[in-house]
């Protein structure tokens, strides 16, 4: 932050939430948003660095020189501890700290995952993306989400793609080269798993065109964020939720 790395403990919990503290300003943080909310740093944010969640057997194959986070023997018994009641949040519906905000569209522990966009927010239960293999969908910007129904894995990208930078254009006219949506549809198993309807070009589980128009170009990642229901919608006020129409 500002050039200055901050190094984080736990500070108690907010809106069954925990808080960080930085040692360095003694801000406040909220682990939900990054955003320290008192201290020195008061409405700053921290930078999400991308993430995916996934097996550890789909990981080592794409990454197979990759290091692993062991867990520190002496901190064993509170992992356990919290994976188990991270389990019986799920299982039984109980957030155990009143949640800052009530929005009743979900069960408060039914799992999401959420995506923010600038001008919106929106979660989609996790439930639901296992049903579909490829989402076209909008949350201020046209998104499109992968699920992978062999690892549980999902994945999220833009569907927007700058059509100039490589200088081919298709035939469209000028007014048309500057950006392109995309909407995908299956293209069944291997590793070719989509094609778009504007160009027929094929793409990959990375989002990475590998036959076609756009061969050797990849669409943007877009960060999907895990969390329960009562703590995203906390935290996002006004969150749109996938499976109920616009507001």
């Amino acid at each position: 932050m500002d050039g200055q790395t901050l190094t984080f403990e736990l500070n108690g919990v907010r809106g069954s939430n925990f808080v960080m503290r930085d040692q360095q300003t003694q801000s406040d943080w909220q682990q939900a948003t990054g955003e320290a909310f008192s201290g020195p740093h008061e409405g700053r944010r921290l930078e999400l660095v991308p993430f995916r969640i996934t097996t550890w057997g789909e990981w080592r194959a794409r990454h197979p020189r990759t290091l692993a986070f062991v867990i520190e023997p002496e901190f064993r018994e509170q992992y356990q501890l919290m994976a188990r009641r991270m389990a019986d949040m799920a299982a039984f519906g109980a957030p155990g700290r009143p949640a800052l905000s009530t929005d009743t569209r979900l069960s408060a522990t039914v799992q999401i995952h959420g995506i923010e966009a600038p001008g919106g927010y929106k979660a989609y239960p996790v439930s639901l993306l296992g049903r579909q293999p490829l989402l076209n969908d909008e949350v201020a910007m046209p998104v499109l989400i992968i699920h992978n129904a062999a690892t549980e894995t999902n994945r999220a990208y833009s569907r927007r793609l700058d059509a100039q930078l490589d200088g081919r254009s298709g035939g469209r006219p000028d007014d048309q080269l500057d950006e392109m949506t995309l909407t995908f549809e299956p293209a069944g198993p291997g590793p070719v798993v989509m094609t778009d309807r504007e160009t027929h070009s094929e793409w990959n589980a990375d989002g990475e065109c590998v036959r076609g128009e756009f061969e050797g170009r990849k669409l943007e990642m877009v960060t999907l964020y895990p969390s329960f229901w009562f703590s995203w919608a906390a935290f996002h006020s006004g969150t749109e939720l996938y499976g109920e129409p616009s507001r």
